[in-house]
């Protein structure tokens, strides 16, 4: 019996270990995700994703007037910066509607599936040293 509760004891501990080790590259993992979203050359290979309403709409408006020639173009989150930089300069007017838009696409739903895989991967190479 005696064995039996050294074994078990010698297990639960080891899962414990196993599970803070796997908990700790988890939150590595999630801390990497947050960098990668923030740097520039990520901001500048998402699309902002705008929502059918007036908020989105207006700020879509407000960009294309900001960045001449963007009539049609494809605004990346990088743009995000111009915008909220007018905005600051300008009375903070649209701030709420900025940081509305900003929280949503700094989420990994709207990242396309191919560039959410490329961040998910390069996140597990940067946390690999935990194991």
């Amino acid at each position: 019996m005696s064995k039996f509760i050294t074994v078990l004891v010698i297990s639960v501990i080891g899962f414990n270990t196993h599970a803070d080790e796997l908990k700790e590259e988890s939150r590595c993992i999630k801390d990497s995700l947050i960098q990668i979203l923030k740097s520039d050359q990520s901001k500048k290979e998402r699309q902002i994703v705008f929502n059918d309403t007036s908020d989105d709409l207006e700020l879509k408006k407000l960009l294309q007037r900001l960045i001449p020639g963007s009539e049609n173009k494809t605004f990346y989150v990088v743009d995000l910066d111009t915008l909220w930089d007018w905005d600051r300069a300008n009375g903070m007017q649209y701030i709420y509607k900025i940081l509305d838009l900003m929280n949503r696409n700094y989420d990994l739903e709207p990242i396309s599936p191919a560039l959410k895989t490329k961040y998910l991967e390069e996140s597990k190479f940067r946390c690999e040293g935990l194991n």
